[in-house]
């Protein structure tokens, strides 16, 4: 039974192929139903665009909107729409704003042609020809003005104010100065609006947008230095590539045996500890125990329990283990080894970068046009129920409370936001997969070389035109099916925030149930994708096929997978860290003898730091594709050879001296 087994599972192996020679030239198109499919869908994306071209104006979510739905500034539909002598907001009663949400909906607000540039007050120092009120309404003395403040037709004071996207804000430098009276606790009271408590919460708000406009000041100051930085960490990130090949078995051994010994030293301290207290809560009087120290006492011994079975874990790995880490090891200077011969790679991820920011941008536009696609819709803010809503008047003589409140959608445009969302996820799965299969297809051509010397010119591009002319199908595929289980979970978070207040304890479980399951389903996904798209790139596989094909290769080396998986996270983590941590200290360094030109000194080298981590992140994810595409090869390779004249390995006779096998040596 068990030698049948045995013949069985040899049966499920990869059969040697004398002919095959790394990435086959003679292919076919694979799933070219999927490829269509992707064409008909960016016709329906260009569709909705053009849709949103011609009923939205993003303008609209920019510029600012009066309570009656009017862009300031432009010449609008409907009441009062002629306000393009009119480019500034007024609010009536700022101290209404909520300022953490930027939300004014509880006062008028009004276009006006300038901002105020003086303070002043209804029954304290303003005229009736100075007041600001509803559009067609004048008082014409300060009796009909103080009328008009108490039933919300004119506003009951203006203060000095400066412009923020071409809305009147006060002007809070100059207000401390000259009216710190209103700010330092005093009662004052406009019209029955109490500015003391009022302004005092907008004046912490622009404090923090002062904030803001002093972290753009020194982000403009040190944006040589902020560019060099990011310099910096791409040269330290080549550097880091090219030492892996000298110290990535040195870095991954200490590290194992420096948490051997921290695990097996917490372990003995947390149970001294343990005793300690266990000790000394004996030794008290039954009536003086305390619950603190009962507490500590279990606190070391689930920390001991912890410690002990790292430790363990940790040191079956390193002795018993060992042959797995040394193979993840050498995979991993394999893989700096193919990215040495064939640094064209790394332009890759810029590429894909600029493709990806150049589409955002464009779905970002779109997206703008759709969400202002809709129809104007208003509310009450004064209204004795919740969310009232209203319809403004069509004769200017009649006085309304309606506030504009934004832009609803029908049941069309909505078809056409989650068509447009779909869209996003696809297209930028669709790059960031054409990616992996061209790095895949170089990197395959590198390990199937016998002489490197022999490598094609530029591999790269070579592996870039077959992933486009023949399996542009099966990326669209893999593609698909990562956006659906993305757009589920966009979903779910959509209706669990709609309906978080109304949600039963058993709802709120279930719901977060699902959203774990889709978040472990997303990372499955990707997992396999990338492994699919590496047998696509190598054999011209459809999607389905290279994914079972993947998938049954691992579950054949699950143990080798698993230490080469987490070994390379491992050293990426650490190569990333490095980057950072040395193109930030290196700024530093620069900058601090030039600190008095900033007003927050460590900010550009916080943003180096930023920098640093997203370059390491893309560079070095290039490194992951190549890690994992020479794993999966290395895998083949021995299925597929057995060391003999007839089938030679193509590993590195490091390689072969790990796994106990080494090629015959011709006969002379």
């Amino acid at each position: 039974m068990a030698k049948g087994e045995d013949i069985e599972l040899k049966e499920d192996k990869i059969a040697y192929d004398p002919d095959f020679k790394g990435p086959i030239h003679n292919r076919k198109c694979t799933d070219v139903p999927c490829c269509l499919l992707f064409i008909v869908f960016w016709i329906g994306m260009i569709i909705i665009a053009a849709f949103g071209f011609a009923n939205g104006d993003p303008f609209r979510l920019i510029n600012p909107v009066d309570s009656m739905g009017n862009i300031c500034g432009e010449l609008n539909d409907g009441l009062y729409g002629d306000q393009r002598n009119n480019s500034y907001l007024f609010f009536f009663d700022i101290t209404k704003c909520d300022p953490v949400n930027l939300n004014c909906l509880q006062t008028t607000q009004v276009c006006v042609p300038e901002c105020p540039t003086a303070s002043k007050f209804v029954g304290v120092n303003m005229d009736y020809d100075e007041a600001i009120c509803r559009y067609t309404f004048a008082p014409s003395d300060n009796n009909e003005l103080e009328d008009f403040v108490l039933n919300g037709t004119c506003a009951p004071y203006q203060l000095q104010s400066t412009t923020f996207l071409k809305r009147c804000i006060p002007d809070f430098s100059v207000l401390t100065q000259n009216f710190s009276y209103i700010l330092d606790g005093n009662t004052v009271e406009v019209a029955g609006v109490n500015l003391t408590a009022s302004l005092n919460v907008l004046l912490d708000f622009f404090n923090t947008a002062e904030l803001s406009g002093q972290v753009l000041s020194d982000l403009e100051a040190a944006w040589v230095y902020i560019l060099a930085g990011c310099a910096i960490a791409v040269a330290m990130a080549f550097v880091w590539l090219f030492l892996l090949r000298f110290i990535a078995g040195f870095m991954v051994w200490m590290t194992l045996l420096g948490a051997l010994a921290g695990s097996a030293a917490a372990t003995g301290i947390c149970f001294q500890q343990y005793k300690e207290h266990r000790d000394l809560s004996n030794s008290l009087p039954y009536n003086l125990h305390f619950n603190t120290i009962a507490y500590q006492e279990y606190t070391f011994l689930v920390l001991g329990i912890i410690s002990a079975v790292v430790c363990f874990v940790l040191f079956v790995c390193v002795v018993f283990l060992r042959n797995r880490i040394k193979i993840a090891i050498e995979i991993i200077k394999e893989a700096a080894r193919a990215m040495a011969a064939m640094p064209s790679m790394i332009f890759l991820p810029i590429i894909t970068m600029g493709a990806l920011v150049a589409f955002l941008i464009w779905w970002i536009w779109v997206a703008a046009f759709l969400a202002t696609s809709g129809e104007a819709s208003f509310n009450d803010p004064y209204g004795l129920g919740v969310n009232i809503t209203c319809t403004p008047p069509a004769d200017q003589s009649e006085p309304t409370n309606c506030t504009f409140l934004g832009y609803t959608s029908d049941s069309l445009l909505r078809s056409f936001q989650i068509y447009h969302l779909v869209g996003l996820f696809w297209t930028t799965n669709l790059l960031t997969a054409l990616s992996q299969v061209t790095i895949a297809g170089a990197v395959a051509t590198w390990y199937w070389t016998r002489d490197h010397k022999n490598l094609p010119w530029f591999p790269i591009i070579g592996s870039l035109k077959r992933a486009l002319i023949y399996h542009l199908g099966s990326i669209a595929f893999g593609s698909l099916i990562l956006a659906l289980v993305q757009v589920a979970r966009v979903m779910l978070e959509y209706i669990d925030r709609q309906t978080r207040t109304s949600q039963s304890e058993f709802v709120k479980v279930i719901v977060k149930c699902f959203r774990c399951c889709l978040w472990c389903l997303e990372k499955f996904i990707r997992f396999l994708n990338k492994n699919a798209y590496i047998e696509i790139a190598v054999y011209g596989y459809s999607f389905c096929h290279a994914a079972v094909r993947a998938f049954e290769l691992l579950t054949r080396n699950i143990l080798r997978l698993a230490f080469v998986d987490k070994v390379g996270d491992f050293v990426i983590f650490l190569g990333k860290m490095m980057v950072a941590c040395t193109a930030s200290v290196l700024t530093w360094y620069i900058l601090k003898n030039r600190s008095a030109d900033l007003n927050y000194f460590m900010l550009p080298v916080i943003v180096v730091a930023v920098f640093a981590y997203m370059i390491a992140k893309g560079i070095f994810s290039v490194f992951d594709m190549t890690i994992d595409t020479i794993f999966l090869c290395f895998c083949e390779d021995c299925e597929r050879n057995d060391g003999t004249a007839e089938k030679p390995y193509y590993m590195s006779e490091k390689l072969q001296r790990i796994v106990g096998h080494q090629n015959e040596k011709p006969a002379l």
